[in-house]
């Protein structure tokens, strides 16, 4: 099992360069591969996220493609390796223990169901959790790091 390094290698802390370059303060430390200072400068940042597409699959399949040819290094993803809780982490730069959202499905006690916090629906009979009466505050209690930036930002 591959540990994640949140102390300038992972993936949250790759979230705290785009953080810092976009004038807002990092919650972890930035990534050592792409100081913030690199990106403050450009006109236009891209964060694009390929959901399942990790370093390994890319160094097999495409050795000498685009995105290779422009490696810089890996980084670890977050724990758990969940689809909710990276999401969670690009959003609000918060770590997966920070922002509590740790799978796809989890037991939400304020909607009385197990439910798919990024859908925002209930397990088994798809309701939209505000049909339960909860709230997105209820389940995000981190802030939203686009809120904290201080360039547009288009999501």
């Amino acid at each position: 099992m591959a540990f994640p390094d949140y102390r300038g290698g992972g993936f949250v802390n790759l979230i705290a360069s785009l953080a810092e370059a976009g004038g807002a303060a990092p919650r972890h430390p930035t990534l050592a591969l792409l100081p913030p200072a690199e990106l403050s400068g450009a006109r236009n940042i891209v964060f694009w996220i390929v959901d399942g597409l990790g370093d390994n699959y890319l160094s097999a399949h495409r050795p000498a493609g685009h995105f290779a040819r422009r490696r810089r290094g890996s980084i670890s993803a977050v724990f758990p390796t969940t689809t909710a809780s990276a999401i969670t982490t690009s959003f609000t730069g918060a770590t997966p223990a920070e922002h509590g959202l740790t799978g796809w499905f989890t037991y939400f006690s304020a909607a009385g169901c197990v439910a798919a916090p990024l859908p925002f629906r209930s397990r088994g009979d798809n309701l939209p959790l505000t049909a339960r009466g909860v709230s997105h505050e209820h389940l995000f209690t981190e802030p939203p790091l686009l809120d904290a930036l201080t360039r547009r930002a288009i999501v």
